[in-house]
């Protein structure tokens, strides 16, 4: 008889799939690795933080949105989709 598998289960904000999806867009996959790059950038904010963010339980500030912007490089489109994503539900993703 097998055994039973733990799955790991998780939810995405909208905020955190957006930003996921803006990640990968730049090949980057780990919380870590965007930690790593806002630090290499001067920015202070660990990967715990940015779960945080992709899961709902905290709102990102705007001092890290505007972090991000800088060092992912986002367009002026990106950034309203991101800060949009941030006060709306799945449902907007429709529109």
């Amino acid at each position: 008889m097998m055994g039973r598998q733990k799955v790991r289960q998780f939810s995405r904000s909208e905020f955190g799939k957006c930003l996921y999806d803006l990640m990968l867009s730049r090949d980057i996959v780990t919380a870590r690795e965007l930690a790593d790059r806002m630090q290499e950038a001067g920015k202070n904010t660990t990967d715990r933080v940015i779960r945080q963010y992709w899961s709902g339980t905290s709102r990102p500030s705007i001092a890290f949105m505007k972090n991000l912007a800088e060092v992912l490089e986002l367009s002026r489109n990106e950034k309203a989709r991101l800060a949009m994503s941030v006060y709306y539900d799945d449902e907007w993703r429709e529109l």
